[in-house]
């Protein structure tokens, strides 16, 4: 929905429905703030990369996806 459309739609209000609309983007804001992580969530580590390298010279790729299926 474009701005021009929501500005729109809240013009279209009565005043005590655009009240109403004010009180609960100000929760939604104050919401929010709180629920905003102070620093960034921690994401993927590739630490295990190449872990089955000496295995590389016995297996396969293919073997070594089959190995890790039946350990599931």
């Amino acid at each position: 929905m474009s701005h021009e459309a929501i500005i729109a739609k809240i013009e279209s209000l009565p005043e005590e429905y655009r009240k109403q609309l004010l009180a609960f983007l100000n929760f939604l804001a104050e919401q929010s703030s709180q629920l905003a992580p102070s620093t960034k969530p921690p994401g993927f580590k590739f630490n295990w990369a190449g872990g089955f390298a000496d295995l590389g010279k016995q297996f396969t790729a293919v073997e070594l996806q089959h190995k890790a299926n039946e350990w599931r």
